[in-house]
């Protein structure tokens, strides 16, 4: 792992903050890197090398269309990426990691199910594939910064971590209803932030209170509540020299 003398992190997830020209300007970031399965391309990309640790948690057969240019091609042919992949991903994406990614760098886990939601199922999980059982917060990003704090990190920066999404002329009537509409005029934004997407905010915050964190955002839901809850803001340039 690329640590350096403060043992800093960097988990890039897929919000709308994930562009291949925000991530360049971490470039010269010399920590340990994270990203996810939807930022993996971009990553590469930006920061111009591959990331230490690839996390994928989403089920969909869709996650192979980011695993798959030529550039996340070569990332596995280097062998330096560690993917850490959850047992419930679509066999096919299963299947190609294992065709693809050295099996020393290739480390499954059961993500786990909150007990009042079905009970015994994470104990039956290992029973059938003695696997770690990881409460991965429902999501990959979120997910990502637990990873950061097992490997040493003293303090994670983070890009991509909105979850909140910009306003879309696409959605039908019935999907903005069901959305949280947030106007922030002090920061001249509004955005929407999903059910799912509050959930996972209030999992991030029960985090950043107990962790130190940087968000490198300077849009969405944890940029404009920055005065009220414990997560610092820093430039991403900022964020590199420091």
């Amino acid at each position: 792992m690329r640590y350096n003398n403060d043992h800093k992190a960097l988990v890039i997830g897929a919000g709308p903050s994930m562009t291949v020209p925000n991530i360049r300007e971490l470039e010269e970031f010399e920590g340990v890197v994270i990203c996810t399965n939807k930022s993996l391309g971009p990553t590469i990309q930006g920061l111009n090398r591959c990331p230490d640790v690839c996390v994928i948690l989403d089920a969909s057969h869709d996650v192979l269309s980011g695993l798959m240019p030529h550039h996340a091609v070569a990332c596995m042919e280097q062998g330096y990426t560690h993917f850490l992949v959850a047992t419930q991903c679509h066999k096919n994406v299963v299947q190609w990691l294992v065709a693809n990614v050295a099996h020393d760098h290739l480390h499954f886990f059961h993500s786990s199910i909150p007990e009042e939601l079905l009970e015994n199922v994470n104990f039956m999980l290992k029973k059938f594939w003695d696997v770690p059982v990881i409460d991965s917060g429902g999501n990959a990003g979120l997910l990502a910064l637990k990873i950061s704090n097992q490997l040493g990190a003293s303090i994670t920066g983070m890009l991509g971590m909105e979850h909140s999404h910009k306003l879309d002329e696409k959605w039908t009537n019935e999907q903005a209803f069901e959305y949280k509409i947030i106007y922030a005029p002090e920061d001249h934004q509004t955005f929407a932030v999903t059910p799912s997407f509050q959930g996972y905010l209030n999992k991030l915050v029960a985090w950043v209170r107990e962790h130190d964190c940087v968000n490198l955002t300077d849009w969405g839901w944890p940029y404009c509540m920055r005065d009220k809850i414990p997560l610092k803001y820093m430039t991403r340039a900022e964020f590199v020299k420091s």
